[in-house]
C-alpha cells in the first residue's frame, strides 16, 4: 500500500468537516470564502494557509484546526510509534524484538515504548544507548 499523501489526508478531513456543515458550498459560506477556493482545499489541490486556518479556528475552535491539519491525537501517536519501530528495526535489532513483543501485548504509544526500553536497560544494568531520532535531543 503506498504511503498516504499529507495533502490528501488534510483534504479528506476537510471534506468530512464540510459534509457535517451541509456540504462544500455551505461550509465555504460559513467560513466567508468562495466555493471554488474551498473546492481546491477539499480536493487536495491546495493546503489551508494561515488565513484559512484562522477562519476555521474562529468558527470551530483550535481542536478543529488541529484535527484538519494533523488528525486525531491517536493517529499522531500511532504515526510516532510506527516511526520509532522502523528506526529500531533498522538500527537496534535486539531491542526491536522486545518492542515487537510489547506491541503484541497492547503497547500503543511512543512514551510507553520508551519506558519499556529504559526499564530493560535498568534491569540488565546496561548503559542506555543514545538513540538518534529526528528533532529529539538528549
Amino acid at each position: 500500500m503506498p504511503p498516504i499523501n499529507y495533502r490528501d489526508e488534510v483534504a479528506k478531513r476537510l471534506r468530512e468537516l464540510a459534509d457535517k456543515h451541509g456540504g462544500v458550498s455551505a461550509f465555504a459560506a460559513e467560513l466567508g470564502m468562495p466555493q471554488p477556493r474551498m473546492s481546491q482545499y477539499v480536493t487536495g489541490v491546495m493546503l489551508p494557509g494561515n488565513k484559512m486556518r484562522g477562519r476555521i479556528r474562529e468558527l470551530l475552535g483550535e481542536d478543529a484546526e488541529f484535527y484538519i491539519m494533523y488528525g486525531t491525537r491517536e493517529e499522531i501517536d500511532a504515526k510516532s510509534l510506527d516511526a520509532i519501530l522502523n528506526m529500531f528495526k533498522a538500527n537496534f535489532k535486539d531491542d526491536y524484538a522486545i518492542i515487537e513483543a510489547a506491541k503484541k501485548h497492547g503497547i500503543t504509544s511512543a512514551e510507553q515504548l520508551d519506558w519499556i526500553l529504559e526499564a530493560r536497560h535498568m534491569i540488565l544494568n546496561e548503559p542506555k544507548p543514545e538513540y538518534k531520532t529526528k528533532g529529539r535531543k538528549k
